[in-house]
């Protein structure tokens, strides 16, 4: 019976390795051109995942430059041009089966089809256009908006990136805003904690980070500690994006999120392990109707990246949960977790994935 079920595991590991199978790497050409390097330099398989190089990148605040004259005086050192990317994407969506009981997606008269089961194209979809790089010799940024179709084009995140190396050791401060959440601030493995222009559609079903909810509004500040073995990333943060006076918001207390991981490499194997938690009780609103929410979620994560064989091979494995909100809280209004408002039961999910190229 144990060799059956160790046959079984092998056979559907390697079977959803081998059915996605990316052919080549791509990535934000904004930094291919400031860097000179190519996609496959920093990234693992395809964008976004980062290999070692690439996360060595972004911990230096994305000021590497190679590929670019720069524009230097007593305080200045900047590319001598503004590197943009845009990013879209096209997509066939369907289902198979009867899809149309109650509670699915697009799901009006229980029994009867839905859009999705005949198919749906959609392009462009995602559409963002990304300015990022060196700002200055200990200064980066980052930002991306979001064209919006038909919507108009809006700011989806900003972060500013500021980086300097004492002992070996990279300490980043990095102010931020994002609807990704606090964790978009850094984070350099590739299992999901953050996931915006992912290569897989769904990502609540994906990862077990985003099933709980953990990609919200975010404004905060992030101080990093970053090491190639591992890193730590400690932010206090809001759970609003843009401006709170505009919104007329009082912050009175901030969130925080907290996220350990270690990057050792092992007999050829890039590997990561770690765990992030957020948590804290925020006053927001009006000083006259001030309200508390809270933060209430924690994740655990781990992946492993390298050859089997000559093929180039990542597995990924997370598991998240997000405390439930007590029956008072949520008669009260007060001190509802964010991550899951209004379930009377933990928000729990665990996820792997394998991804196999040719090469």
């Amino acid at each position: 019976m144990r060799k059956k079920l160790l046959f079984a595991v092998a056979f559907v590991f390697f079977l959803a390795t081998a059915v996605y199978s990316p052919r080549e790497a791509s990535a934000i050409p904004a930094f291919a051109r400031q860097t000179g390097f190519a996609c496959s330099t920093c990234h693992y398989q395809h964008f976004p995942e980062l290999n070692s190089f690439g996360r060595e990148f972004k911990a230096g605040g994305f000021t590497m430059v190679g590929g670019q004259s720069l524009i230097e005086g007593e305080v200045l050192s900047l590319p001598s041009v503004l590197n943009g990317t845009l990013i879209t994407k096209a997509q066939y969506n369907s289902t198979w089966g009867n899809n149309g009981e109650a509670g699915t997606p697009g799901a009006a008269v229980t029994g009867k089809p839905t859009e999705l089961d005949h198919g749906t194209w959609d392009f462009p979809i995602d559409d963002s256009l990304f300015l990022a790089g060196r700002a200055g010799e200990h200064v980066g940024f980052l930002t991306e908006i979001d064209l919006g179709g038909g919507g108009g084009a809006a700011l989806a995140s900003l972060k500013v990136p500021f980086t300097f190396t004492v002992y070996d050791t990279k300490l980043d401060i990095i102010p931020y805003s994002t609807g990704a959440g606090p964790s978009w601030s850094f984070e350099v493995l590739n299992t999901g904690i953050v996931e915006t222009h992912t290569a897989l559609l769904h990502k609540p079903e994906t990862f077990a980070a985003q099933y709980i909810g953990v990609g919200t509004d975010a404004t905060g500040v992030a101080f990093v500690a970053y090491k190639p073995y591992g890193y730590i990333n400690y932010s206090v943060w809001a759970n609003e994006i843009g401006d709170f006076a505009g919104n007329h918001r009082h912050i009175a207390s901030p969130l925080q999120y907290i996220r350990l991981a270690v990057t050792p490499r092992v007999a050829g194997w890039d590997l990561g392990l770690g765990a992030a938690g957020w948590f804290g009780t925020e006053t927001r609103g009006p000083l006259d109707a001030a309200k508390r929410d809270t933060a209430s979620a924690w994740a655990i994560d781990a992946q492993a990246q390298g050859n089997i064989m000559d093929f180039p091979v990542g597995i990924y494995t997370s598991y998240a949960s997000a405390a439930k909100t007590t029956d008072a809280d949520f008669a009260g209004g007060n001190k509802i977790n964010i991550f899951n408002p209004g379930a009377k039961e933990d928000r729990l999910d665990y996820t792997w994935r394998g991804r196999r190229n040719p090469e």
